[in-house]
């Protein structure tokens, strides 16, 4: 996990590796301090170490908007570091990176660009870098992580802006389709099931979208769209042919991931900026007071199963580790589990 510590004006970003069973922290490595460039106010919901990191094999990358990008051995040794990805991101990084095929994919949607960047993974250099479309919206920063998928035997990767959302080929930076929609602050992840790419904006509108178009597809390939109850934070969970929905404010809704159509709508309460949770046959929703309102994954009507508090702050969506769940709250991570 990673993290973000307070020292002489200024920020050191960490990253840390703990023990699954006990939660001893097994090591602590300071990625990046005393940096040069000054870090900007960010929102109050916001770190300067948001984005997840992401493991593969014996290796860890972690990604901290322009403050740096780093990837590490399995003990907290570097590997390589960067901080060529310059932009202003507004109100701070929260993007992740995904890894296709040996590149690192990384959403850059600043305030002053936008762009989607290629990195190598063995070296961390550039390989490509592709520019939004020019947008007239005058807020232009995003925080989205982009979504690996395939159609026709072929990868793509799907990355939303704040007004458009990209196709990318992973290995060139080719644009394959792109689609408009207006907005700004995109924050939710696209989603990919029923033959179909799910696409929220920051603002009350949900998009499905046939990915098998070229060029602009905004009049050709988008298949249905939804504007109510539409979460401007938490992403969206496909399970089977529903789309599970938990508003910012409280309102869970189930749609008919074919045709859009409302199955059904419950107010569960709270506020919320962690996205559902599909894990043993059930949704799992935390708020951001630390409530955790557990509920059937059914179509056909809302039955909760359970509700539990942890009276702490949490932003972040939970994880799955064997048959627990970890929950990271604004001082403490949690492994809650029914041995």
């Amino acid at each position: 996990m990673t993290a973000a510590v307070p020292e002489g004006g200024t920020q050191e970003l960490h990253v840390l590796e703990l023990d699954a069973a006990s939660g001893e922290i097994e090591w602590d490595a300071t990625v990046f301090s005393s940096l040069v460039q000054q870090f900007a106010a960010i929102h109050e919901k916001n770190s300067y170490a948001t984005p997840t990191p992401l493991v593969d094999g014996d290796r860890i990358y972690v990604h901290f908007g322009p403050h740096g990008t780093a990837c590490l051995t399995a003990d907290g040794g570097t590997v390589w570091k960067t901080r060529e990805l310059n932009y202003d991101p507004g109100l701070g990084p929260a993007g992740s990176p995904v890894l296709v095929n040996g590149v690192l994919v990384i959403n850059c949607d600043g305030s002053d660009k936008q762009f989607v960047a290629g990195l190598d993974a063995e070296t961390g250099k550039i390989r490509w870098t592709t520019n939004r479309q020019p947008s007239t919206e005058i807020q232009h920063y995003a925080f989205s992580t982009p979504l690996e998928i395939e159609v026709d035997g072929k990868k793509q990767v799907v990355s939303s802006g704040a007004s458009d959302a990209n196709s990318i080929d992973p290995q060139t930076g080719a644009d394959i389709w792109r689609v408009h929609y207006g907005g700004y602050s995109t924050v939710s992840c696209p989603l990919f099931g029923s033959g179909m790419v799910y696409i929220a904006s920051g603002y009350s509108l949900l998009m499905a979208i046939r990915p098998d178009g070229h060029g602009d597809v905004t009049n050709s390939h988008v298949a249905w769209k939804q504007t109510r109850s539409i979460p401007k934070v938490p992403s969206a969970l496909l399970v089977g042919d529903s789309l599970y929905l938990v508003e910012d404010n409280g309102i869970a809704t189930c749609l008919d991931s074919r045709s859009g159509k409302p199955r059904w709508t419950h107010r569960v309460g709270g506020t919320y900026a962690a996205s559902p949770l599909f894990a043993m046959g059930k949704i799992y929703t935390l708020s951001e007071n630390g409530d955790t309102t557990i509920f059937e994954a059914n179509p056909s009507q809302y039955v909760q199963v359970a509700k539990n508090e942890l009276n702490e702050q949490c932003l972040a969506t939970p994880g799955v580790i064997d048959n627990a769940l970890l929950i990271r709250t604004r001082s403490s991570l949690y492994r809650i589990e029914n041995r």
